[in-house]
């Protein structure tokens, strides 16, 4: 089966199940494909231009077979699409209070409002994959297959992101009005996630008493802290 072929098997699966919801089944496939599935870097059409950059943060921030040094967590689908979700959130909190967590917030500063600019200031892992401006051109579009080749330099890295790709298809293709809530982390609303158990803000609180997955754990804002 192509590539291709298999993404569009696992997105009907997806769309039957619903937006948000993926059954361990399927999570279980995506999390151990093969390295030799995918030897080209594959940009899904149906993927959103929100889909994509979310894409990209997870293929920057998230586990894999080298990272954590001491214990290398793996690639993790729940994980990536955990991470997705708190770039999501940040960027759906930062226009609802510009003030608090926007551009004129001192301590939180989520960005603009967009995902992008969610992502370009909040990834902290940007020089271990690559940066993440490396995989936009001008315009804030992901890169040609042509140009990511340049930056996916070996059949880990490509799969890798293909597989953060098919993570994405997860997300919402566009920007909720509301958090979107993750169903992996107790049906909360990540905005944090660390490698060590420990909140990053006041604020926040672990997701649940079981707030791991793969190499970070994550963290809500405290309830009623924020009201939509």
């Amino acid at each position: 089966m192509t590539a291709i072929a298999t993404l569009n098997l696992i997105k009907s699966c997806l769309d039957k199940r619903g937006h948000h919801s993926v059954s361990l089944g399927m999570i279980s496939i995506l999390s151990v494909m093969p390295v030799t599935l995918y030897n080209e870097p594959m940009v899904a059409q149906a993927l959103s231009p929100i889909q994509e950059t979310l894409a990209v943060a997870m293929y920057l921030e998230a586990g894999s077979a080298y990272w954590p040094k001491d214990k290398p967590a793996g690639e993790n689908s729940m994980e990536k699409t955990a991470i997705g979700y708190v770039f999501l959130n940040r960027a759906v909190y930062a226009n609802k209070f510009p003030s608090s967590c926007g551009t004129g917030s001192k301590s939180l500063n989520f960005g603009d409002g967009t995902v992008y600019d969610a992502v370009k200031r909040g990834s902290e892992a940007q020089y271990v994959y690559g940066r993440f401006t490396d995989f936009f051109d001008g315009s804030k579009k992901l890169k040609s297959i042509r140009e990511l080749k340049s930056i996916l330099k070996n059949p880990i890295e490509k799969n890798r992101f293909n597989l953060c790709l098919l993570a994405a298809t997860n997300l919402p293709a566009d920007l909720p009005s509301i958090p979107a809530e993750d169903a992996n982390l107790n049906c909360k609303a990540p905005v944090y996630f660390n490698a060590e158990n420990v909140p990053q803000y006041e604020r926040a609180e672990p997701t649940g008493a079981n707030n791991k997955l793969g190499a970070h754990y994550f963290f809500s804002f405290k309830e009623n802290y924020f009201k939509f």
